[in-house]
């Protein structure tokens, strides 16, 4: 695994014959996309200004108490590759916010979208001068050295839009995978060349979501008070539409790039989270480092109703596979790292290329 420890497991770098002719793992600007499991700051800065959205070319900072409460993925590839990291995730974001009724809309499901919100603010700041430098440019890259990346669907799908079927009438899944390809469609219009596509992960094995067998939070617990009480029926549900969503991808990259040629010179990898994802919860040996014994069932950090009177369970955060009930802990969050970079190098078994 390219620049990963031995304490991430046994995944080997994979050998010049096998790699992809895809990339060549060389860039400058790395611009991500997505929700919880990518946002930094974003959100905080709306939630801390009235609902306002930060000033455009202002650079927001790092944040050492993210989704997983330390650093996310984005970070650690930045800090891996060297790349500057322009970050437009919002948490709680959702790729389009059609699929949202406007009588339920709270504010931020009006600004928590990839398609009305983060790709907007990109463009604009691809174009701006930075807002602490006037003489600078907020980004320099070019299509060449800037990769983008997009990991969008936990809440699309979630207990709060298309699982619960509350989602705007005449919206479905489709209308999720057609966003995706939309918001892509303005990333290629303004120069973007260079795409990783994450799918979405197996929440069926989140303790939100989780079968009885797998510790999924009863009805009624803090995260979900009118939780279904069949835990086993939430659990394939969830299953069902995730696998739905990403063969849905799966197909939909190869046929827009190659059949419809609506990207011609574009490059795509597909990165498969989903199985990555599953391969942690199975073999967590290979991944997690922690010095406790390893837990993929449990998470570290629990709350009370309203996210008041937090304890974290004793124990290495390390050795667990979530920090809640829905995120990943901020050990996933390098290991998703780590593999991204054994992605852009066009040798990951974790990815598909075109």
């Amino acid at each position: 695994m390219i620049g990963a420890s031995s304490n991430y497991g046994e995944i080997k770098e994979p050998s010049a014959s096998n790699k992809h002719p895809w990339f060549g793992g060389k860039f400058k600007n790395f611009v991500v996309f997505g929700d919880s499991y990518t946002d930094e700051t974003r959100l905080d800065y709306f939630t801390t200004h009235n609902n306002t959205p930060p000033p455009v070319g202002l650079p927001l900072p790092e944040s050492l108490d993210a989704s997983d409460g330390g650093r996310v993925w984005p970070r650690y590839v930045s800090k891996y590759s060297g790349a500057k990291l322009y970050n437009y995730a919002i948490a709680g974001g959702i790729c389009t916010t059609s699929i949202v009724p406007q009588a339920r809309a709270t504010p931020k499901d009006l600004y928590a979208a990839i398609l009305e919100t983060e790709i907007p603010t990109w463009l604009a700041e691809s174009h701006l001068t930075s807002a602490l430098s006037p003489h600078e440019k907020f980004y320099t890259g070019s299509a060449d050295d800037t990769l983008y990346a997009m990991w969008i669907g936990v809440n699309d799908v979630g207990k709060k839009n298309i699982f619960i079927d509350s989602q705007t009438p005449g919206t479905s899944l489709t209308t999720f995978t057609d966003c995706v390809f939309t918001a892509f469609d303005s990333i290629y219009k303004n120069g973007g060349r260079k795409f990783v596509l994450m799918n979405v992960p197996p929440l069926e094995l989140h303790p939100i979501y989780a079968t009885p067998e797998n510790m999924g939070v009863p009805p009624g617990s803090p995260d979900w008070p009118n939780k279904p009480s069949n835990l086993t029926e939430v659990s394939f549900k969830m299953y069902e539409y995730t696998r739905a969503v990403n063969e849905i991808i799966k197909f939909q990259v190869p046929f827009q790039q190659l059949v419809a040629k609506r990207y011609p010179g574009a490059k795509w990898a597909i990165y498969d989270v989903n199985s990555l994802f599953k391969d942690i919860h199975q073999s967590p040996g290979k991944y997690l480092n922690g010095t406790t014994p390893l837990n993929v069932l449990d998470y570290i950090h629990h709350c009370q109703a309203g996210g008041t009177n937090c304890t974290n369970l004793p124990g290495d955060p390390d050795s667990y596979m979530f920090y809640d009930s829905l995120h990943p802990s901020e050990q996933v969050h390098r290991i998703v790292a780590q593999n991204f970079m054994d992605v852009i190098s066009g040798g990951s078994k974790f990815a598909t290329y075109w």
